[in-house]
C-alpha cells in the first residue's frame, strides 16, 4: 500500500473545464478542494477507524492491550479501560507453596524480587522492572509493523511500581491520532479556498500536526492537474489497509 495519494483523473479535468467555463471557478483550485476532502477522509479510514469520540477510545484500549501484553503489574491495578489482565500476585495466589508466595509479597524491592524469581526455577525467566519506563524497549522491540504486539508475544516482565505503569500507558494513549494527522495537516497545507480546512477533524488528532512529516506536490497549474499528498509516517504504508483507502477515495 503507497503512501501517496494522487489526484489526477482525465474524466475529472473534462468536468472541471467545463465548470470553469460555467462558473468562473478554477480548475487548479476545485482540484484543491477536492484533494483536501480527499485527505480528510484518508484520514478518517487511517485506524483507529473514525474521527469520534468512540475512535479515539478504540486506540486507546488497543494501546492498553498492547502494553499489557509485554508488561504485568505486581499488585492489582486500576486501568482507564476493562482489561482481563491480571497482576502477577493474583497469579501467584493460586499456588500451593506459600513460602514462595510470601517471600514475594515481601520483596521490598525490585531487586530484592528478582533475587527471590532467580532462586526459583519456574521464575527465573522473568524480569522485574522497578518502573515501566524500564522495560520500554521491551515493549517496543514486541511489536510488529503495523505498530502492534506481536500475536502469541509472552511478557515476562512485572513491573514493581503499579503507578509507572499507568503513566506509562497514558504516555502511549496521547500519541493516539498520530497516522491520521499527517493527512489532517495535508488537508492544510494543500490551500483549498475553504474555510475551515480541518472541518471535521478532531482535537485529539489535530494536536500532532505540527509534529509528523508529510509532503504534498502540487502541479494543479499544468496542462494535466495532479496533486500528490503523502504522509511520511514511518508506518504509515502499514496502518492504511487498501480497503480502506478505496472507501476513502469514494467519499470523496
Amino acid at each position: 500500500m503507497n503512501t501517496k495519494v494522487e489526484v489526477k483523473n482525465d474524466v475529472l479535468l473534462e468536468r472541471m473545464q467545463k465548470l470553469e467555463k460555467i462558473t468562473g471557478k478554477q480548475v487548479a483550485m476545485t482540484l484543491r478542494r477536492g484533494a483536501r476532502l480527499l485527505a480528510v477522509n484518508v484520514a478518517r479510514s487511517t485506524p483507529p477507524y473514525g474521527l469520534d469520540t468512540a475512535a479515539k477510545k478504540l486506540g486507546e484500549q488497543a494501546v492498553q492491550n498492547d502494553v499489557l501484553k509485554v508488561m504485568k503489574p505486581l499488585y492489582p491495578t486500576i486501568f482507564a479501560y476493562p482489561t482481563n489482565a491480571t497482576s502477577f500476585v493474583e497469579e501467584i495466589s493460586k499456588l500451593r507453596n506459600p513460602r514462595l508466595i510470601k517471600a514475594m509479597v515481601q520483596a521490598k524491592s525490585s531487586d530484592a524480587l528478582q533475587a527471590v524469581f532467580n532462586n526459583a526455577g519456574q521464575f527465573s525467566r522473568l524480569k522485574v522492572n522497578a518502573k515501566a519506563d524500564d522495560a520500554h524497549d521491551i515493549y517496543h522491540g514486541a511489536r510488529n509493523a503495523y505498530g502492534r504486539v506481536r500475536k502469541g508475544w509472552k511478557g515476562r516482565n512485572i513491573i514493581f511500581d503499579p503507578g509507572s505503569l499507568n503513566s506509562f500507558i497514558r504516555a502511549k494513549q496521547s500519541l493516539v491520532g498520530m497516522s491520521k494527522a499527517a493527512w489532517a495537516a495535508l488537508a492544510v497545507k494543500v490551500g483549498a479556498d475553504v474555510k475551515n480546512p480541518l472541518a471535521g477533524i478532531p482535537a485529539w488528532v489535530k494536536r500532532h500536526i505540527d509534529a509528523v512529516p508529510c509532503a504534498i506536490d502540487d502541479n494543479s497549474d499544468q496542462a494535466l492537474p495532479t496533486i500528490k499528498l503523502t504522509s511520511k509516517i514511518p508506518w504509515a504504508d502499514k496502518a492504511l489497509r487498501t480497503a480502506d483507502y478505496n472507501e476513502a477515495v469514494r467519499l470523496s
